[in-house]
């Protein structure tokens, strides 16, 4: 079998430029600008939807999907840098400080108590977070983390 890969000059620059350009186009006929009045939480439901559409193609081992859900992945991670007001540089930066260290010593210095995800996101929309009976967050005084 013989795999062809082709390139492109596509970049993620180019992206971020038509996210712009598009969240300033009118809602009936951008897709971005439907997102975006949508507020960040909808943004952010999107993305999560995508995430696991991409992880769900790479265990499928399905290639051209796992490239399509990727690219879509991509898309919908602008569109909530966008809607938070973060430039794609903003990050690039953040990647380039890392470098200095490994990606060990990175995740190490990260160790923190934090409230779990989807306690954050249900917080976020207004719910109560659910929780599995097994779940051990929060111990001792991060307690009242999620009471705020």
């Amino acid at each position: 079998m013989i795999c062809i890969r082709t390139m492109s000059n596509f970049t993620w620059h180019d992206l971020e430029k038509r996210v712009a350009e598009r969240a300033r186009a009118s809602a009936d006929v951008s897709y971005t600008r439907q997102l975006l009045d949508g507020g960040v939480e909808y943004c952010a439901k999107k993305l999560g939807e995508e995430a696991i559409e991409t992880a769900l193609a790479a265990v499928a081992q399905d290639r051209p999907r796992l490239i399509a859900e990727a690219a879509d992945l991509i898309y919908h991670l602008l569109v909530v840098l966008k809607a938070r007001g973060i430039a794609l540089a903003e990050v690039e930066a953040a990647l380039a400080q890392r470098t200095s260290q490994t990606g060990l010593q990175e995740k190490r210095s990260h160790r923190r108590r934090a409230v779990p995800v989807p306690c954050l996101l249900a917080r976020g929309m207004g719910a109560a977070p659910r929780r599995h009976p097994d779940d051990t967050y929060p111990r001792g005084s991060d307690a009242g983390a999620l009471a705020q």
